[in-house]
């Protein structure tokens, strides 16, 4: 079976009926990999590397894209305080062990044309997110200030 793939840059027909080396089959993969306990996933690596990711990633041809999104620590200790509160609240629940991040398009930003964002919600032990409990409603962090590509990582 044939998608339509609306994405810019990728090709319009994309073959999701599974198989051997489908994109569907691909993505299945991946996703069982990723729904398992989010505990030590990721971890530092050195600013040579960090660099060199940025710069393959950089594109100074479009002045007015979204590079990097910035939170204030006030707002990440917020939502890392709801997580934990979340942990203590419902320990019936799988418990908050690690965050995802999503991008998504923000088109209530009117302070600038790139409406590329992205928003940080937690994600539970056995790989989910959490159930929608009142408290779980306030656990996602969003709307960072954009960071254009004239910030530069050095």
């Amino acid at each position: 079976m044939k998608n339509e793939e609306k994405t810019p840059g990728r090709s319009k027909n994309v073959d999701v009926a599974g198989g051997n080396g489908s994109l569907e089959s691909s993505i299945k993969k991946e996703c069982l990999e990723i729904h398992r306990d989010p505990r030590g996933a990721g971890g530092p690596i050195d600013r040579a590397t960090a660099k060199q990711r940025f710069d393959a990633f950089d594109d100074a041809s479009i002045p007015e894209r979204v590079d990097a999104h910035i939170f204030g620590l006030d707002k990440v200790r917020e939502f890392l305080n709801k997580i934990y509160d979340y942990n203590e609240t419902y320990p019936e629940c799988s418990p908050i062990t690690g965050i995802k991040v999503y991008r998504c398009l923000n088109d209530d930003r009117v302070d600038w044309p790139d409406k590329n964002d992205i928003f940080i919600v937690p994600l539970c032990q056995d790989g989910s997110e959490p159930i929608p409990i009142n408290l779980v409603d306030d656990i996602i962090l969003g709307d960072p200030r954009p960071c254009p590509n004239m910030c530069k990582f050095i």
